[in-house]
């Protein structure tokens, strides 16, 4: 995502959440494999969805999935399990 690359993923655990329920990137169903091969195919036929979907990814990638963001949450895990939570 930081690369500026449009992102094809399956729905399975934080992938819906990395790319904003499918707004930065397309989301195929999980073993399904016709779904994938479309979401692969729609960026393949379309250079303009290429271009959007990679210059959103960068975006989000840009502003959530950041050193400062993942040392927060690292922090916050740790002083919760200190705090016993």
């Amino acid at each position: 995502m930081h690369a500026g690359l449009p992102c094809v993923a399956t729905d399975v655990g934080g992938n819906a959440f990395a790319l904003e329920g499918g707004a930065c990137g397309k989301l195929a169903q999980p073993g399904d494999s016709d779904s994938f091969e479309k979401a692969l195919e729609d960026l393949i036929v379309s250079p303009a969805s290429r271009d959007e979907y990679g210059s959103l990814a960068k975006a989000r990638a840009s502003s959530v999935f950041t050193p400062e963001a993942y040392v927060e949450k690292v922090q916050e895990l740790w002083l919760g399990k200190l705090r016993g939570r």
